[in-house]
């Protein structure tokens, strides 16, 4: 640190010219003494920091230069050393953190970061703030006279090429006004066409093509409760049946372990329609009805027919393979009758 002495008998002056680095950083320089006095102007005392140190005058204009009140941009110091400390004060922390430092080894750096990252958006939000503080203050003093002359000017040139437009259209022929007006209402329709087709006016949107629940199309919902009474609505005893009897159809089953070799079974089934139009085409395709299902009870096994579970496999798969061939509606059960097997 450089120190300016005065030499008179009055209180001494002190000026620091080291830039705020300590003794350790700087290079070692001699203190020098100048005479100051009072009647000395601004101009011989930067003259005499600039002798004694001129590094020290270009930083001292440099913070009277900036006008802009703007805070300077985050830096650390000595970044490895804040870090180590933050993960030193991880690696001392509490249970919680040895836990977490544990799981997750790299939390010091991400919270490290994450300090920084906030401390410079704070930081610039404060430079924001002075910013428009400062702009306000310059609107509502000199600025606002500057923002209304820019205003006039501005409306004065729109004025301006306004007149020369209209007399550059008042000497085009008649084709090209007609042209142009004709371009105008092209662009007027275009937007409109865009406009009624994102607002699916013009163009209906597509509506979906299942029907997932009837709710979306009742005039009215009623929610009943779970435990009140009520009547099914297929096996109700109110409503038809719709039960048609296939005759007896004898045929071959797989051999298993419980059967011998030619196991062979004749069925009598029941069908179940959800209309009676569906049992009048089942009657009328009756031999491809009777083809379909002798098909399907020849793929199973003795062993499986003869338990409970197989003959609930075999209604569930006939049924399935008729309303796949079935036109006029679908089956609603197929029901066993009759199961007579040979093993």
């Amino acid at each position: 640190m450089s120190q300016l002495h005065n030499l008179d008998e009055g209180p001494t002056t002190m000026v620091d010219t080291s830039g705020g680095k300590s003794s350790s950083d700087s290079k070692s320089v001699a203190p020098i003494s100048v005479g100051i006095s009072d009647d000395m102007s601004d101009q011989d005392i930067d003259a005499a920091i600039a002798e004694d140190d001129p590094e020290f005058l270009a930083q001292l204009k440099a913070v009277g230069d900036d006008q802009g009140l703007s805070l300077a941009e985050f830096n650390i110091s000595d970044e490895d050393t804040a870090l180590a400390d933050e993960k030193m004060a991880w690696q001392n922390g509490g249970k919680f953190r040895k836990i977490i430092l544990a799981i997750f080894p790299p939390t010091p750096v991400v919270i490290f970061k994450l300090k920084r990252l906030r401390y410079k958006m704070f930081a610039s939000f404060q430079a924001l703030r002075v910013r428009a503080k400062n702009y306000l203050f310059f609107l509502a003093t000199t600025g606002k006279e500057k923002a209304i002359v820019g205003i006039k000017n501005s409306l004065t040139r729109f004025k301006e090429k306004k007149e020369k437009a209209s007399d550059k259209f008042r000497y085009w022929s008649w084709k090209m006004k007609l042209g142009f007006v004709g371009l105008l209402a092209l662009i007027g329709v275009s937007g409109a066409v865009i406009y009624l087709s994102l607002a699916g006016q013009l163009i209906p949107n597509r509506s979906d093509l299942f029907l997932h629940s009837l709710e979306d199309v009742a005039d009215q919902a009623f929610d009943i409760p779970a435990d009140s009474k009520s009547e099914p609505l297929y096996d109700n005893l109110r409503v038809s049946q719709n039960l048609f009897l296939l005759p007896k159809m004898i045929v071959n089953l797989k051999k298993s372990e419980n059967s011998g070799p030619n196991p062979m079974g004749a069925f009598e089934l029941f069908v179940e329609g959800m209309t009676q139009e569906v049992l009048v085409e089942v009657k009328d395709r009756e031999v491809e009805v009777r083809d379909q299902m002798s098909r399907t009870l020849e793929s199973f096994t003795f062993d499986q027919i003869d338990s409970t579970e197989g003959k609930k496999l075999l209604e569930e798969r006939v049924r399935k393979e008729l309303n796949a061939i079935l036109t006029s509606g679908k089956i609603k059960k197929v029901l066993i009758k009759t199961a007579i097997l040979k093993p």
